[in-house]
């Protein structure tokens, strides 16, 4: 009865009445949130209050009119909910009056195991009473269209939780306490009329604010690189293993090595041991060697699985071989090729990799792969042979692959030739899961969105203005220009179809006059109920000069909305023939600030990573950064530049973090590690539990698909900022609303960070969806 009511909407209602800290006319007079009958002793009042609330569900209005009048109490309660979309408003309204027999109806498992014994009362308020006796911590709710009021809610969890309803038809929490506080005197909670209690019991897990931080002195303005222990790889690909604190890492073989007799090409890399002290040190390697790998992995296309295993499909079409020791290399008499292969590397055992029998349709050097709504893969992309850079041979098709217990089935689906026959390149195509459930599909300056099970177009994207088409502006694989979705804003009404009505894309650099701008592209998509498709209409692009040219390089977004870039060159491309001068400058990009304002140079490092680099957001929110091979060959020239060389020559072992300048804010700790995992179902509304002693407020909760980084791309990368809410009473928690559906969030792992409205974020915790 003392919280202010929240609303997100411009379409919900605003409060306009309703007391938020109740005060009685008289000494024996208390109206608080959900009262039907108040009752009193001495009252001359008339009194209406008007409450209004948005939960994570839905809105409801509930109008209360109370008169009494010389001990002589007359209540009506009106009940009405609204639910609004855009294309439907419905509004039902129920009449009660204290006249009518209430049941209260008492049912749960105390902890010793005995059942609740169901009682009759009378009214709300003697409901109210029964529940503030027992000894338990409680809530409950009361139903308007049977006049009963049910109790629930007698562990910690529950009893704890504010309680929320996602249905018109779904009861209104009219009282209990969300944390019930231990104290000799009397502490009325939400919705208690006349508590008779003098001692209420705490409920476990109840938090005490830490003291605050010391003031931020903002120590790296510009961030900071820090080096870590080196891997035995130089890696073109960087994956997240879900659930997990260790990067898978594969590498193109290569020499000089550090480890003249390996000659495998992965290895599990532990972020657990990567920071460069002697207690890790003495902890022993910080990665351990796949030896499983038995085809050209590199080069090819991945994603996690439902149960967050990763599957990678194509690769390589070169037999490479590396001599032992500082031998050279070769492309033929070493691993197979990979063109066409599948495989799968468990997440509780990656250095166990699994092939099976099947391969895909069609062979694919440098693919991209997304996860579909049910969890399948979909392969796009890539060429099926290459002689030289004029003999790539575009796939003008993508594939969907079904694991089952029996192997692996393959379905295969054709693009328009008029998309196709545009593509100066196809490899590794900029590809994303819309919420719809269509596929975006992006290439050097056009794209389309496609159904991914029937190979329909959707609708074409508009092109690009004149200026900044054409040649000279290609932006796919040699040219290596990162594409990535924008941050989606989930809303947290049930009703709505997605959640998110819109999506936005960016695409950052690339070949010659390209590598100077970013372009980016909303989508918005509205849904057909006759046909069950949507339709799409398009925003204008925004061309955005950055700080200078760019490509090769790699984008992360940060869980408070800031993209970070790093690594790559300021010419050149990618590929063995692809000559390059390094940037060595991290950039930021603050898409919140003013068109023209939002790029800002940040620290510089001294490594100079170029092809096949990679980089990935690391689940304490730092920016992990690998590899580069082909160094001295790929080489312009570093004059003016202060660059340290790597020991083996060509390819780069070492591996270092980038820290942005939030990253060292006073942050909010999760309560379980990244380590821990738990899961939670679509639309679930679940708590989130964290210790700040801070000034600044919960700004937002983000779900970030886990890295799957390779040249330039990082496939799958999906940021959603959930719908929450905070009790201002309640200090240490917050209640999330998990994404709608599939289409919106693929079923597997997720890191979940917390963020604060000064930029600060959490570590982050693993969260398992499905």
């Amino acid at each position: 009865g003392k919280q202010a009511f929240y609303y997100k909407k411009a379409t919900d209602p605003i409060v306009v009445s309703g007391p938020k800290y109740c005060t009685a006319d008289t000494t024996t007079t208390t109206a608080a949130v959900g009262v039907v009958v108040a009752e009193t002793t001495t009252s001359t009042t008339t009194s209406t209050t008007t409450t209004s609330s948005t939960t994570l569900g839905t809105t409801t209005t509930t109008t209360t009119k109370a008169s009494t009048v010389a001990s002589t109490t007359v209540a009506t309660a009106i009940s009405s909910t609204t639910k609004i979309d855009t294309t439907t408003t419905t509004t039902t309204t129920t009449k009660n009056t204290s006249s009518t027999t209430a049941s209260c109806l008492l049912y749960q498992t105390e902890r010793t195991g005995t059942t609740v014994a169901t009682v009759t009362r009378t009214s709300p308020e003697l409901c109210q009473s029964e529940c503030q006796t027992r000894a338990l911590c409680y809530w409950f709710v009361w139903y308007a269209a049977t006049n009963s009021c049910i109790m629930k809610g007698a562990d910690p969890t529950a009893g704890k939780q504010a309680f929320y309803y996602k249905a018109a038809t779904d009861p209104v929490v009219v009282s209990g306490p969300k944390y019930c506080t231990e104290t000799t005197t009397t502490t009325a909670a939400v919705g208690v009329v006349n508590p008779t209690t003098t001692t209420t019991v705490t409920s476990a897990g109840a938090k005490v604010k830490p003291p605050p931080p010391p003031p931020f002195t903002d120590p790296y303005p510009t961030g900071k690189f820090t080096l870590m222990r080196p891997a035995n790889i130089a890696p073109a690909h960087a994956i997240i293993i879900p659930g997990t604190n260790n990067v898978l890492l594969i590498e193109r073989p290569t020499n000089p090595h550090p480890d003249i007799n390996s000659q495998e090409n992965g290895a599990v890399y532990s972020l657990d041991k990567m920071e460069d002290t002697q207690a890790n040190r003495d902890a022993g390697p910080v990665y351990v060697p796949i030896s499983k790998f038995i085809d050209a992995v590199f080069c090819s296309g991945h994603a996690q699985t439902p149960s967050g295993d990763l599957v990678l499909f194509g690769g390589n079409p070169f037999v490479w071989k590396c001599l032992s020791g500082n031998g050279s290399c070769s492309v033929s008499g070493g691993f197979n090729q990979g063109l066409d292969g599948i495989r799968t590397v468990p997440r509780t055992d990656p250095t166990n990799v699994k092939y099976g029998t099947t391969k895909m349709a069609y062979p694919r050097f440098y693919p991209t792969v997304i996860e579909l709504p049910d969890g399948r893969p979909m392969i796009v992309g890539g060429s099926t042979t290459v002689d030289g850079m004029t003999g790539f041979k575009v796939n003008a098709n993508f594939e969907i692959a079904r694991f089952t217990s029996f192997g692996v089935n393959i379905e295969t689906k054709n693009l328009p030739n008029y998309f196709v026959s545009k593509q100066r390149g196809f490899w590794y195509p900029f590809v994303a899961l819309l919420p719809t459930g269509d596929a975006l599909i992006y290439g050097d300056q056009d794209g389309i969105i496609v159904d991914p099970y029937t190979g329909a177009v959707r609708s074409n994207v508009t092109s690009l203005p004149a200026d900044f088409a054409g040649r000279n502006f290609a932006r796919t694989y040699p040219w290596a220009a990162p594409g990535r979705m924008m941050p989606m804003v989930l809303n947290s009404d049930p009703s709505a179809d997605l959640g998110v009505n819109s999506a936005e894309f960016m695409v950052v650099g690339g070949q010659s006059e390209a590598m100077k701008y970013s372009i980016r592209m909303k989508i918005s998509f509205q849904k057909d109920a006759s046909t069950n498709t949507y339709t799409y209409t398009y925003g204008n692009w925004l061309i955005e000069q950055m700080p200078g040219p760019r490509n090769q390089h790699m984008v992360i977004n940060l869980p408070n909305g800031k993209w970070i870039h790093v690594n790559g060159g300021k010419s050149g491309f990618q590929g063995d023939s692809g000559t390059a001068t390094p940037e060595l400058a991290a950039w930021e990009y603050d898409p919140s600030l003013p068109v023209g304002s939002r790029f800002h140079v940040h620290a510089l490092t001294t490594i100079m990573r170029l092809y096949h680099n990679t980089a990935c957001l690391l689940p304490d929110g730092r920016v992990g950064i690998f590899g580069s091979d082909r160094n001295n060959i790929k080489l312009i020239g570093t004059s003016g530049l202060n660059v340290s060389p790597s020991a083996y020559g060509e390819a780069e072992f070492r591996v270092e973090t980038f820290s942005p300048r939030d990253w060292f804010r006073p942050k909010p700790v999760l309560d379980s590690l990244a380590t821990e995992t738990r899961t939670v179902t679509y639309g679930q509304v679940f708590a989130v539990g964290y210790t700040y002693g801070g000034s600044a407020s919960v700004k937002q909760i983000t779900l970030h698909y886990p890295c799957q980084a390779t040249h330039g791309t990082d496939m799958n990368q999906r940021t959603l900022v959930l719908p929450f809410k905070s009790d201002p009473k309640i200090y240490g928690e917050v209640s999330v609303m998990a994404p709608q559906n599939a289409r919106v969030a693929p079923p597997g792992y997720y890191l979940m960070y917390m963020v604060l409205d000064d930029g600060a974020y959490s570590n982050a915790q693993w969260v398992k969806l499905g």
